[in-house]
């Protein structure tokens, strides 16, 4: 390495780590005192007919929904009075307010920011015809003003179902300059709202900015809607109207600063923003070249976040072209050699434990006999590893495809094999699931995680989302792992040349 070049690497790595220790004293310039964990604690009264037992006060570390999931589940007891103290919790994080019976989360009211030195009482209650959570105590006003904003948000969802449906290409241009309208009024009436709340200090305003930005999102996905989705606009003139409104209109993409990288649904839809510009205006979207757009695009650590966004989330292959494992591959070690922030490096290095190649895990799982399987057991077959949970949707899409379209080319080949393992942590919850039909056949190898669910060592070494797909050949290597885009015959071809590979002595 000549030395021109190291110095410039390490004249980012201090850059990068610079910014963090900047995100981590943004915070603390207005709370000095930011010493005590957050505590949480009310009475419970929700209108539901359904008897809850416990509440789950989860967050995610460094905000990334793919990564590390930490749960503070408290029961309900004591006439329904409940008290949480959050001891793990270092910075701002996004917290998921869940509420639970018998381990399973029945309504996920929202979700919201909690700091340090929080100190929250939370009330339970109905109003008119909704639910509601109301925050007092200290830091309860940052609560509050997302309370307002989700009613700002849901006050929009409203005006635009109530715009007339367009029948016409006419009548199209109407609704997209209605709906713009609407957009950028309530981007604007955001914006002052946030401003107006005294009792938030500066910084974690900018962060509510950026995680409730979703007008922009919002009308993208009607712009998608209307070229690519609804058949009675397929034409020429309809799509122009569509790609002016784009090109002409509200998309934003500039660079957001360090301390956004905590807002997650910000880069979720920058990424989906950045797709659908590209599908709109016919531009290349193949896995190579939209990678090559967010290292040219963006520097520093909002580059780094949206490479992790990129892959590691579950739609991360939604409206990308030309999937190719080797070049994923390539891909995952170009972006680990990139990467400065530590847990951004370890979660894509992870994904490199799907590379082509690589030994699979060998794992030990329970058989539907209560027996122990492991992996190795199934050496000298090529393996179909499905991995999946009662209510993943794209655990049933993906299954119902596998059936009828896949399946039925291998189902009696001695030499293929599924693998089924289910993620619940209910054995119950797990037989329901396979006898529906929806995520599993009775003519798979199925076997559980029990009690550990997705804290089992193959997710925690693979992945916590679901579904997980994985081809394996005789010797327990892996083919690939597939992201959903695959076309049926790609994934029929792989299956076909693993098979014809010579067998293992």
């Amino acid at each position: 390495m000549g030395f021109t070049k190291y110095l410039y690497i390490m004249k980012t790595k201090i850059v990068l780590l610079f910014a963090l220790t900047i995100i981590t004293c943004f915070f603390h310039t207005q709370l000095k005192a930011q010493n005590k964990p957050p505590k949480f604690s009310g009475t419970f009264a929700y209108s539901t007919d359904t008897i809850l037992d416990a509440i789950d006060f989860r967050t995610m570390k460094e905000n990334i929904w793919w990564g590390e999931l930490i749960p503070y589940i408290v029961s309900l007891k004591n006439k329904n009075h409940f008290s949480c103290i959050m001891d793990k919790l270092k910075e701002p994080q996004l917290l998921q307010i869940n509420f639970m019976k018998s381990g399973k989360h029945i309504l996920v009211p929202g979700e919201y920011y909690v700091e340090m030195d929080d100190d929250i009482k939370i009330g339970f209650f109905k109003v008119s015809e909704r639910d509601s959570l109301v925050f007092s105590g200290k830091g309860s006003e940052k609560y509050n003003l997302i309370n307002a904003v989700k009613q700002q948000q849901n006050k929009f969802k409203d005006l635009t179902s109530k715009l007339n449906n367009p029948k016409s290409n006419k009548d199209l241009q109407v609704y997209l300059n209605e709906y713009t309208k609407l957009a950028l009024r309530f981007m604007y009436e955001q914006s002052s709202l946030i401003n107006k709340y005294d009792g938030v200090n500066k910084s974690m305003k900018k962060l509510i900015g950026y995680e409730f930005d979703i007008y922009q999102t919002y009308w993208a996905n009607i712009l998608l809607y209307f070229y690519l989705y609804d058949k009675n606009y397929a034409n020429e003139t309809s799509r122009k109207i569509v790609k002016d409104a784009l090109n002409n209109g509200i998309l934003s993409f500039n660079t957001p600063d360090s301390i956004s990288v905590l807002a997650p649904v910000q880069y979720m839809g920058l990424l989906f923003r950045m797709k659908v510009k590209m599908v709109i205006n016919n531009e290349p979207t193949n896995l190579a070249s939209f990678y090559k757009r967010l290292k040219e695009n963006y520097t520093g650590l909002v580059r780094e976040r949206l490479m992790v966004e990129f892959l590691t989330s579950t739609s991360n292959m939604s409206f990308i072209t030309s999937y190719k494992p080797d070049v994923y591959d390539s891909i995952i070690v170009d972006a680990s050699n990139s990467v400065v922030h530590p847990y951004y490096k370890e979660l894509i290095e992870k994904k490199g434990r799907t590379r082509k190649g690589s030994k699979v895990l060998n794992a030990e799982f329970t058989d539907l006999l209560g027996k122990p399987f492991k992996i190795e057991s199934m050496k000298g077959k090529v393996v179909l590893i499905d991995a999946w949970s009662v209510g993943c949707t794209g655990c049933a899409l993906f299954h119902k495809l596998f059936e009828s379209r896949i399946h039925p080319f291998f189902k009696n080949n001695p030499d293929f094999k599924v693998l089924s393992i289910n993620a619940d942590k209910s054995h119950e919850r797990w037989i329901e699931g396979l006898n529906s039909g929806k995520f599993s056949a009775n003519e798979y190898l199925n076997v559980g995680v029990g009690e550990l669910g997705i804290n089992h060592p193959f997710f925690k070494y693979y992945t916590n989302a679901m579904p997980l797909l994985l081809i394996v050949d005789k010797e327990g290597r892996l083919i690939t792992k597939l992201s959903g885009v695959e076309k049926i015959e790609e994934i029929v071809d792989v299956i076909n040349i693993a098979l014809n590979e010579k067998n293992i002595k």
